[in-house]
C-alpha cells in the first residue's frame, strides 16, 4: 500500500484538485471520480427486487477492485483504490474519500472510452478499456458532476445512450 489521500468531495473538482496535487499522474488531472464496477439498477427495478441482484453481480474486470479512483491525465487514464462514503443528511451531508496511490491499472489515454449508459438510482456508463467492456456506476450521487465530466473527457456524452 501506499500513500493514501483522505479529502471531503462535495465540490466538483475535488477528485481532479486532489491529484493533481498529490501528483500521481505527473501533471494535472483534468477528470477524475469514483466508481464502482456494476450497474446502478432503477428504482422500480429495486422496488421489485430485480435491482438488488444486480448489485451483487460478480465484477466485470477482475484485476481491478470493485471500487475504485479513475482519473484522466494528459497521457495515461489510472485506476486507484478507493472508497467512500456520505455522512449528515440534507444540505449538511458530506461526500467523505479515501484513496491509495498504488495505480490499479493503468491504460494510454488514446485506448480507453467512456460512454453513458441507461441510468439508474445513480449515473452507470460502460468503460471501455483495452480487450475489455466494464459496467461502472457512480457509488454515491453527491460526485454527479464529477462523474459526467470523467465521462466526456474519455470520450462521451453526458447524456445516456438509447
Amino acid at each position: 500500500m501506499g500513500e493514501k489521500l483522505r479529502f471531503q468531495a462535495n465540490a466538483r473538482d475535488a477528485f481532479t484538485s486532489e491529484l493533481t496535487q498529490a501528483g500521481w499522474l505527473g501533471g494535472p488531472v483534468e477528470a477524475a471520480c469514483m466508481v464502482r464496477q456494476g450497474q446502478s439498477p432503477s428504482l422500480a427495478a429495486t422496488m421489485v427486487g430485480v435491482g438488488v441482484l444486480k448489485l451483487f453481480k460478480s465484477k466485470g474486470a477482475k484485476d481491478l477492485p470493485r471500487t475504485f479512483v479513475l482519473a484522466v491525465g494528459a497521457d495515461r487514464v489510472v485506476a486507484f483504490d478507493g472508497g467512500g462514503h456520505s455522512r449528515g443528511e440534507g444540505t449538511s451531508e458530506t461526500y467523505h474519500v479515501k484513496v491509495d496511490s498504488e495505480e490499479k491499472g493503468s491504460w494510454p489515454r488514446d485506448q480507453v472510452r467512456m460512454t453513458m449508459a441507461k441510468k439508474g438510482i445513480t449515473p452507470n456508463a460502460i468503460l471501455h478499456l483495452p480487450g475489455s467492456d466494464v459496467e461502472v456506476a457512480l457509488p454515491d450521487g453527491d460526485a454527479e458532476e464529477a462523474f459526467e465530466d470523467l465521462v466526456v473527457a474519455l470520450g462521451g456524452s453526458a447524456e445516456p445512450s438509447s
